[in-house]
């Protein structure tokens, strides 16, 4: 190899593990905020995915975020907690399975990745939705709807219409803002 290409492969991974160090603090700040999640550890991975993150659980491993770098580089500090906050809500629900449930759970999740004409858009859109109220009622609203401006200013109109019929809107998250504000407890 040149001395450039040299050069280029460690700047590259210069930036990824730049880019991995910001992912982890923000992930640790975020996972905070989930109290039933404070001793239970999710890990970071960064990978080229067709969504900007996913979940996932392995039986040796635990929990894990994957990210990817090309999809979240333009994401502001907002943006990525919303985008954590949602993906730290599915390790929420899934946590509250037995091991069993968890590990088929999640080669369920793997085959429905390479085979997603098996789940019903109606359960995707169910279990996406309540990742997005547990990110809520843990207090991401703002960084929610700062993800959802940033996705809908990129995304393509039909893909906009997917993520408006997937998960919450803004209004819908506004909506929910509003409501638990003037809620007295």
């Amino acid at each position: 190899m040149t001395l450039q290409k040299i050069f280029i492969i460690s700047s590259i991974e210069g930036i990824m593990i730049d880019n991995l160090k910001r992912y982890q603090t923000l992930l640790a700040d975020v996972q905070q905020k989930y109290p039933s999640l404070r001793f239970i550890p999710i890990s970071l991975k960064i990978s080229k995915l067709p969504g900007s993150a996913r979940t996932r659980y392995n039986s040796f491993k635990g929990y894990y975020i994957i990210i990817d770098q090309n999809k979240t580089r333009k994401m502001n500090k907002q943006e990525l907690e919303g985008l954590l906050a949602h993906e730290v809500a599915h390790v929420e629900q899934f946590s509250q399975y037995s091991f069993i449930h968890r590990s088929c759970g999640m080669f369920i999740a793997f085959l429905l990745d390479y085979f997603p004409f098996i789940q019903s858009e109606k359960s995707i859109t169910a279990i996406e939705k309540d990742a997005d109220y547990r990110a809520l009622k843990h207090g991401f609203g703002k960084e929610l709807i700062a993800l959802r401006k940033y996705l809908e200013s990129i995304y393509s109109a039909e893909r906009v219409k997917k993520l408006r019929s997937r998960y919450l809107t803004i209004k819908e998250i506004k909506s929910y803002i509003k409501h638990t504000k003037t809620k007295s407890y």
